[in-house]
Order: C-alpha cells, then structure tokens, then sequence
C-alpha cells in the first residue's frame, strides 16, 4: 500500500514530535487544561429521542439532514445566549468538475 506521495507505508519512519514550547506558551495551556478540568463536571447533557419524524420526512421534503441539524444547533445557542455567532461548515462539490471540500457561511453576523 503506497501513500498520496507515492511512497510504501513500509517506508515511514514514525518519531515522537517533541514540542518545545515557551514558558508562557506552557503557561496559557496548563491554565487551559485547570480550566477545561473544572468545566467538564458542569456538562449537562440529556438525550431526546424524538418519534414524531425523521430521516425520511425531511429527506422527502428536499432538506439536507445535516443542514437541519446545523439550523437546531443554531436555534439552540440564540435562545440560551441571545444572539446569532459566525457559522461554517464543509460544504462538499463532489458532483462538479474536480470537486472537492470548500466552507460556507451557514450564519453571518
């Protein structure tokens, strides 16, 4: 098995990346780490299950399960914070003339 450059996958050598990073640098990630600790047994998270539709209902009225999804995310975050935040997500051309990944802008201040 080769890779995208054309090399054997035998050929890697595979070594450690030692960082070396400055003290402030250490400093801001320790502080991240401590902060993301105490934020993590606050997360609440609850799961609904929802019977009325699905899948199918909205595939059959031409809307991107994914795109509904993107838009319940964003009625969510306005009624918790109140507003509306830059959004994007990948947007695939796939089925155009050497098509590939590109991002829009689902929400936009």
């Amino acid at each position: 098995k080769s890779t995208s450059f054309g090399m054997a996958l035998e050929e890697h050598v595979w070594h450690k990346i030692e960082w070396v990073l400055e003290e402030d640098t250490l400093s801001a990630l320790l502080k991240a780490e401590a902060r993301l600790g105490d934020a993590i047994p606050q997360v609440d998270l609850q799961v609904l299950e929802y019977a009325g539709y699905g899948k199918n209902f909205i595939t059959s009225n031409k809307i991107s399960p994914d795109a509904y999804v993107q838009v319940a995310f964003q009625v969510a975050y306005h009624r918790v914070y109140r507003e509306s935040v830059n959004t994007y997500e990948t947007l695939m051309t796939k089925r155009f003339f050497h098509g590939r990944t590109e991002a829009g802008f689902s929400v936009t201040k």
